[in-house]
């Protein structure tokens, strides 16, 4: 399915995108200043680094089925 098994490190990158920010969405209000400004600055991070995986994702796919590549880069979208 993968192309390559270093991919699951990028898989699981943009999973943790994901989790990061729906637990910063919930728990936002419930934060201290200091701690709101250091999920901020993490997700800034997190955005960055999904935006260098979506320029890769669509040079060089991660999937080897094109329809899974589609959904995978729609997916990105989000990011």
């Amino acid at each position: 399915m993968l192309r390559s098994i270093a991919d699951i490190r990028t898989l699981s990158f943009v999973f943790s995108y994901f989790l990061f920010t729906a637990l910063a969405w919930l728990y936002f209000d419930k934060m201290t200043s200091l701690v709101q400004g250091v999920v901020v600055a993490g997700l800034c991070v997190s955005s960055f680094l999904c935006a260098v995986i979506v320029h890769n994702v669509i040079h060089v796919p991660i999937f080897r089925n094109r329809r899974i590549n589609a959904v995978f880069q729609i997916i990105l979208t989000l990011t």
